[in-house]
């Protein structure tokens, strides 16, 4: 943590998992932002998105 801002970055396979980091990463002392870089990855077809947050930076 910088200044009170959070970089989550990883993979997650399900909603839950992201929902889990998110809360986790708003609930931590003095965390004022968090940005999500979390990417999403299909476990059937191996497939992966970027996160929106970095989806809307690529354009």
């Amino acid at each position: 943590m910088c200044d009170g801002i959070v970089h989550v970055s990883g993979v997650i396979t399900d909603e839950r998992a992201w929902q889990a980091a998110m809360v986790a990463a708003q609930n931590v002392a003095g965390v004022r932002k968090v940005h999500d870089h979390l990417c999403w990855v299909d476990t059937m077809s191996g497939m992966f998105l970027k996160s929106p947050e970095d989806m809307a930076r690529s354009g």
